[in-house]
Formats: C-alpha cells, sequence, structure tokens
C-alpha cells in the first residue's frame, strides 16, 4: 500500500518503480466556496507501457477520499487516466489535478494509485489539507507555480483563466531554470473602494533581507476575483534559499500591508559575485580566534557551506597562500551570510568543524572534507542516527534523518563505507533536493556478497541481516 513519507504539502509516492509527486492550492470561487486543486506529477519512466489501439502509453488507476477532521469521507473521486501518447522511445512525466469544493477546515486526502499495465500492488498515501475561509475578505490564494503556461480555450483540471498550467512541484531551480512563471488570484480587491491596487512581487533572502534587482509594483484593475500571471526572471539571482513574496500595498506610503502570499525556493546558480578584499577592516576579537598556522585550514573549511562563486574565490585564497586575504575572506564570509551575529556564527561553526574533525576524520582527508563532515556542517546535526557497523550482507552503513531541511520535512541520508577501513564513509543516496539519488542504493549495500559484484543479480533482495531498506522506512 501507499506511504505518506512527509507530513507536509508536497508528497511522493513511490513503491520500487512507481512514483507519483502530489501537491496542492487552495482558490476561491465565487458564489461556491473554497476550491482545492489537488494536483499530480507522474514520473513516466516508473510506469510500464503498453501499446493497443491508441498508440503506446501507460494507464492509472486513481482513486480520492477526502476526509474532514472527525475521518468522515465527505467527497470521493475514481477514475482510469491515460498517459500521454508515445510516438517515440523517449518517455516523459504528465500531469493531472482534481478539484473539490470544500468548506474552510482541515482535511486529509487519501490517495490510491495503480498502474494498471502492471502486477505491481496500487500505492496509497495521505495528503494533508487547510482549506482557508477567504470569503469577504481581500486575500490571495495560494501561488501557482508553473512549469510552462500557454494559452488555451480547451477545458481541463489545468486550465486557469484561459491558460493550460503545468505546475511545477520542485522547489529546486538549477542554473539551466532562467524564469519562475507563477499563476495567482486575488479576491475582493474591489472592497478597496478604488479602481486599481498596487501588487508588489519582492524576493526576500535566507536572512530576511530583500534581494536587490526583483522588486516589482504592477497595479491592477479592482474586481471580485482579479487572475494574476507572470513570469519572474532568476538568471541574475545568485545561489541560496529564498522566499517569494506577493504583498498588496498601501497607496498611500507605497508599504506591503498583511495581504501576501509566498512560495520558498532553492536557487543553484554559476554567475560570479566580487568582493573588495582591499576595503575589509580586520575585527580584532574575530581574528584572535584563528591562529596563523590554522588559516588555511578554517578556511577550507567554509568550503562545506559556501556558494559555487565563493568556492572559487576560496580556492583561489588557498592556492596563493595569502595569509591576509584568508582572514578577510573568513571574516567577510560571516558578516555577509549573518550580519551582526557574524562572530557567534563563526565561533558556533568552528565547533562543529573541529567535532566533525574529531568523529569523521580519516588517514587522508579532514573532518569537513569528508561526506559525513560535509553533510552535517551544511544542514546541521540530524534528528536520528542508525549505525551498522557490521552485518552478515552489507558494508557498514548510517543513516542520518532530519525531521526538517528548510522547507523540506523528513529527509534521510544513507551512507557507507565500501572499503571496510580508515572510517571512510561515502554518501550513497539521499532524498534532499540537490545531492545525490541513488535508485539502486540497497543493491550497492550488498555488492560485496553479490556475484562478481553484480548490483542487478535479481537474488539480490532478501538477504540474512539485510535491514537496511525497514530502517530508511522507518523515519
Amino acid at each position: 500500500m501507499f506511504v505518506s513519507l512527509l507530513p507536509f504539502s508536497k508528497q511522493t509516492i513511490a513503491q520500487k518503480q512507481v512514483e507519483v509527486v502530489l501537491d496542492y492550492r487552495t482558490y476561491y470561487v465565487q458564489g461556491q466556496g473554497a476550491l482545492v486543486d489537488v494536483q499530480f506529477q507522474y514520473v513516466g519512466y516508473t510506469l510500464k507501457h503498453i501499446i493497443d489501439s491508441l498508440g503506446m502509453h501507460s494507464t492509472v488507476g486513481v482513486q480520492t477520499v477526502i476526509k474532514d477532521a472527525s475521518g468522515k469521507a465527505v467527497k470521493d473521486m475514481a477514475y482510469a487516466l491515460n498517459g500521454p501518447i508515445l510516438r517515440d522511445s523517449i518517455i516523459t512525466d504528465f500531469y493531472d489535478a482534481q478539484q473539490f469544493i470544500l468548506t474552510p477546515g482541515n482535511y486529509t486526502a487519501d490517495v490510491t494509485i495503480m498502474d494498471m499495465n502492471s502486477d505491481m500492488p496500487a500505492i496509497s498515501g495521505s495528503l494533508s489539507i487547510v482549506v482557508p475561509n477567504r470569503a469577504g475578505i481581500v486575500e490571495f490564494s495560494d501561488l501557482l507555480i508553473a512549469e510552462e503556461a500557454k494559452p488555451s480555450t480547451a477545458e481541463s483540471p489545468l486550465n486557469k483563466s484561459g491558460y493550460e498550467i503545468i505546475p511545477r512541484l520542485s522547489n529546486f531551480y538549477g542554473p539551466e531554470d532562467m524564469t519562475i512563471p507563477y499563476y495567482v488570484e486575488l479576491y475582493n480587491s474591489h472592497m478597496f473602494g478604488d479602481s486599481l491596487v498596487g501588487v508588489m512581487q519582492r524576493v526576500i533572502d535566507a536572512n530576511g533581507k530583500e534581494v536587490p534587482g526583483f522588486t516589482k509594483v504592477s497595479r491592477i484593475k479592482t474586481s471580485p476575483v482579479v487572475s494574476y500571471i507572470r513570469s519572474m526572471d532568476i538568471q541574475a539571482l545568485p545561489s541560496g534559499s529564498y522566499k517569494l513574496e506577493l504583498a498588496l500595498i498601501d497607496k498611500a506610503t507605497m508599504l506591503p500591508i498583511p495581504t501576501k502570499t509566498t512560495y520558498f525556493f532553492d536557487r543553484i546558480n554559476e554567475i560570479e559575485m566580487t568582493v573588495d578584499i582591499e576595503n575589509i577592516i580586520l575585527d580584532p576579537n574575530f581574528q584572535a580566534s584563528i591562529t596563523d598556522d590554522s588559516l588555511g585550514y578554517y578556511l577550507a573549511s567554509l568550503l562545506p557551506i559556501a556558494k559555487m562563486t565563493e568556492t572559487k574565490n576560496i580556492l583561489s585564497i588557498l592556492k596563493a597562500k595569502d595569509k591576509d586575504a584568508a582572514r578577510k575572506h573568513i571574516q567577510q564570509f560571516w558578516v555577509v551570510s549573518s550580519g551582526v551575529r557574524a562572530y557567534d556564527a563563526w565561533i558556533e561553526y568552528k565547533k562543529n568543524v573541529q567535532m566533525v574533525q574529531r568523529l569523521y576524520a580519516t588517514n587522508f582527508q579532514d573532518g569537513f572534507e569528508t561526506d559525513r563532515g560535509r553533510v552535517y556542517l551544511q544542514y546541521g546535526p540530524p534528528n536520528q542516527i542508525t549505525a551498522r557497523e557490521s552485518s552478515p550482507s552489507e558494508y557498514p552503513y548510517e543513516i542520518w534523518q532530519y525531521d526538517a531541511i528548510k522547507v523540506y520535512r523528513n529527509r534521510r541520508f544513507v551512507f557507507y563505507n565500501p572499503d571496510l577501513v580508515n572510517n571512510n564513509y561515502r554518501l550513497l543516496h539521499s532524498d534532499m533536493v540537490g545531492e545525490l539519488q541513488n535508485r539502486m542504493w540497497q543493491q550497492a549495500l550488498v555488492k560485496r556478497n553479490t556475484q562478481e559484484g553484480n548490483i542487478d543479480d535479481p537474488n539480490i533482495s532478501g538477504r540474512h541481516g539485510e535491514n537496511s531498506g525497514l530502517y530508511y522506512k522507518q523515519f
């Protein structure tokens, strides 16, 4: 059966080959009430495809039961859905959406999905839904982030206000991503008593600071329902964690007022950023915490948490062995990332660097250079660690579990030691965005006991003492 993996609005359904990603958004329909839009992304290559009179395609059976806070079923929808007809060997993901009119309150969507062309059992899981009351107040809907948006008049659950919107269910944006298209609705703006209203778009960084260059104000005509679709250019947005915020603004002061909606996302970018090292004034207290013989070590220890462009600067300074530049860069790194807390943040990080050195250093790597050390410094201490140093069939391994990393819930990391010496545990698999993902990590754990190291051996599962999968799924 389908297992709910995350206590969060966005969840992934997965069982061996079948994968489906779920999310939801809430809207308000005048005269009807709150509308819940449940979105599905079917990972195409995980479904079995057949060839029939329609062509080559997949088919899934879907059932969604909406239950109120008491557990009573209030909505029930079931149907079969054909995937896109494939004309070549390229298998793509496809999308679907379900809409439900509900009264404000807390609900659970129990979803069951079956690959109709496979003998695999159905998968099931639950999605927690909160439906706000937007009747009679000025408020935004949830932000719908688009993978693609194009004009369309066809009837489809993916259509909104004359656009077919393919939802983006990932919060991660890589260097290849240039824009963030989004759709939102504004309700009851006519209650302001004016013909126009201002909508302010802002990007806020992880320190709560507004990112220059991304703030825009649009004036729109007031109406009981305003549909608002825009595309934000992120080519110049550096790597980091951000919040996209839309807010109404006060016409007199041009400042945001409480009505707003937000979207959290992570960005990895390769654009260059320069820092004027020459004009940095060294803080004596800050510098007293770093001895000359440890400068290179502590500068290099920033690599696990440095952005891509910072990494280039650090490596350049290390190569030049410039002590003055090293001191200035360490200080400036923490001033930029932590502001007035720069010194305290540095001392806290320094303690963690020393700790991972004691726990994870090997004969040829400092602690911060190891995978476990890097993950600890980047994400903090895990909430739980399952460690197995010996097993009849598996390499030594550790499973780290985090209740939360930024906006993500229940993230897991699997480390293993295939060398069996030197405390050299390597990252084998993680479900954290941006980290190594290895769908065959369990097979790799038992590789030493497979015929000629063949991890595709069909008899690989079920070996005596093989419990890593159970430990992984317990979280």
